[in-house]
Order: C-alpha cells, then structure tokens, then sequence
C-alpha cells in the first residue's frame, strides 16, 4: 500500500498503513518533460545539426539530451569518431566514458541493439512497477513521435541499456 503526501504536506498515515511497519521514500521517481517538441517534425531527409539524420530515432534523443537536459551532444560527443547506429551508443558511451546501466533513470538514454540499426529512445518517467516512460522518434518507422511506456528486455518493444549522460 502506498500513499502520497505533497511535498511539505501533512498527513495521518492511511488504515492500509496504519500500525503497519511503514516505510517512508523522500521525491518519487520523477520524470522529466515529455512530448514532441521536436525541431525537425515531419522531416526524414537532411542532416541536423547534431549531425544525425532528421526524423530518426538517433537526432531526436540527441535534440532531447540538449534540449531537456542541457547536455551538448553531437555525433562527436567526447571525441568519439560517431556515435552512428542506435545500436552502437551504449558501446560508444561505454569507450568514452560515460556511464551504462541495466536500470533506467528519467533523463536516460535507453537503448536497444537488436534489428538492423537497433533504436534510442529518451526515458521520461521511471513508474514504481519498474516499467518505464520514453519519448522516442521513428519507432516502428514512418518517422513519427511516440510516446509508450515499456520495460527492460530484449524485444523489439523493450531496452536492455540506458546511457546516463548527467
């Protein structure tokens, strides 16, 4: 059982909790902005200027790392040669330095590696279930705004690495 209280609320514990060994979590999980505010809606031809291809998956997690998270990544980020393919950034991010992990955290990368090119995604929100929330481009194809909610694996729905670039 659970029960929020607003930050400097207030609050009897309900009965489902009540007299209960209660534990407490100080914040939530989070999240961060969600949406398709994407600069090069409707466009699937063309460079961007992180220099990924307008209207992929790879230019819109890039769009959203600078963005929403203030981070200033390109296909050159840390010195790397590319970042390319979604399937190879958790490899890239791993040789220059940045951190991967098994768990996502709002502000994530997630990655997957399967199919041809694999597919990134931006993680919004992590839920209490463990699953979580992505905004991502051209999943599926069709070079189109999505945003599901998943969970860690290795289906062509789901992630089995997320980059933590902050």
């Amino acid at each position: 059982a659970t029960q929020k209280i607003a930050a400097g609320g207030k609050a009897n514990l309900n009965a489902t909790l009540k007299n209960n060994n209660a534990s407490h979590r100080i914040g939530s999980t989070g999240g961060v902005k969600a949406g398709d505010d994407y600069p090069y809606k409707g466009q699937s031809s063309g460079i961007d200027r992180w220099n990924f291809y307008k209207g992929e998956c790879t230019s819109f997690a890039a769009w959203a790392l600078n963005s929403r998270m203030g981070v200033n990544f390109t296909n050159q980020y840390k010195g790397a040669s590319r970042w390319g393919n979604a399937k190879n950034w958790d490899n890239t991010a791993r040789a220059v330095g940045v951190p991967v992990y098994s768990r996502p955290k709002a502000g994530d990368v997630a990655v997957r590696e399967g199919g041809t090119f694999g597919h990134v995604a931006f993680v919004t929100k992590v839920n209490a279930n463990g699953t979580f929330e992505v905004d991502e481009y051209n999943y599926g194809g069709g070079s189109r705004y999505s945003h599901r909610t998943t969970s860690v694996g290795t289906a062509n729905s789901q992630f089995s690495s997320f980059i933590r670039f902050r």
